[in-house]
């Protein structure tokens, strides 16, 4: 579907100095993910009318990046490895978790929470789902995720001042760890 599985940086005697293999969504449930459509026609021939019906799917599943492998290569056959994985939430197709491991088998892990993550109802009421409200950034040590940062947004009602009680939101607050 027209992603980008690899790309891979030579030097000036073409050597091989870094790659990155990309993998996507192969979850063989995707398919799943699909509206029935059907295709009406009618043909004339003369005095005579063919008509013809036909049904299929438009497959709506996303084809989102799931884990990206980046090897950089040097001279002394060292290579830096760097590992991204990412988790989507499969309802609003966003990004809810990145995980990246370096070689050295450090894990940081950043996670996104949404209006939908807590049911704010004021931003789901005006479709504002795709901003993440809270960012939190861990490090994995010893097999415990210690928070290093995390950042949260607060949004505040504005009203228009109509009789239909219409309003909008702005971000108001910003509250950092």
């Amino acid at each position: 579907r027209g992603q980008l599985l690899g790309q891979y940086s030579y030097d000036k005697s073409k050597k091989l100095v870094k790659q990155i293999v990309n993998e996507y969504n192969n979850d063989p449930t995707r398919y799943n993910n699909h509206v029935r459509a059907i295709h009406r026609g009618a043909r004339t021939f003369g005095d005579l009318v063919d008509f013809r019906a036909t049904a299929f799917k438009i497959y709506t599943y996303q084809t989102y990046l799931t884990k990206s492998t980046s090897i950089e290569l040097n001279n002394t056959n060292d290579s830096l490895k760097t590992v991204r994985s990412y988790v989507y939430n499969p309802d609003y197709n966003k990004i809810v978790e990145e995980r990246t491991t370096n070689s050295n088998g450090i894990e940081s892990i950043l996670r996104y929470n949404y209006p939908f993550s807590y049911q704010i109802q004021a931003l789901l009421e005006k479709n504002m789902v795709g901003t993440p409200v809270q960012t939190i950034i861990y490090k994995k040590l010893g097999g415990v995720e210690k928070v290093i940062n995390a950042e949260l947004t607060t949004y505040k009602k504005f009203s228009y001042n109509k009789p239909d009680g219409s309003f909008f939101l702005a971000p108001y607050k910003k509250y950092q760890l």
